[in-house]
């Protein structure tokens, strides 16, 4: 799979900020009762370690982008998802099959955040942070 989607990751870097920064400024905050960005991050990260095990690191991260990029499947909570060739790719299927679930007790910023997260950041000593719940 290409690694051109990743010559400009701005777009999933601003999403990823509230995963990055940890705690939220109080403007910022998310509905209380929901889950965090960085909460949700650390929740898919199993879902990202499965995914790249089986497709590779590039093919999760690139899932998780294109999933962050995809308005469409946001507006219709992944009732629409992105299609590579005519078909929606397994780990695609797989990330928003998990993210779907978490959409109902984080809300759809923390959510995709979270995958932003996962698809822009390429530090194992930045992901073991977020995932060991340091801020």
């Amino acid at each position: 799979m290409s690694t051109l989607w990743r010559n400009e990751i701005a777009d999933l870097r601003a999403h990823a900020r509230d995963v990055v920064m940890g705690d939220v400024t109080a403007a910022d905050a998310p509905i209380p009762g929901t889950l965090s960005a960085r909460t949700v991050a650390r929740i898919l990260s199993g879902i990202v370690h499965v995914v790249s095990g089986r497709y590779g690191m590039d093919a999760a991260q690139r899932a998780c982008a294109d999933l962050v990029r995809c308005d469409l499947a946001w507006s219709t909570r992944f009732g629409h998802l992105p299609v590579t060739d005519g078909v929606v790719p397994e780990p695609v299927s797989i990330l928003a099959t998990a993210s779907r679930g978490l959409l109902c007790i984080a809300g759809d910023r923390s959510v995709r955040a979270a995958m932003a997260f996962w698809a822009s950041e390429s530090d194992p000593y930045v992901w073991q942070r977020v995932t060991a719940g340091a801020a």
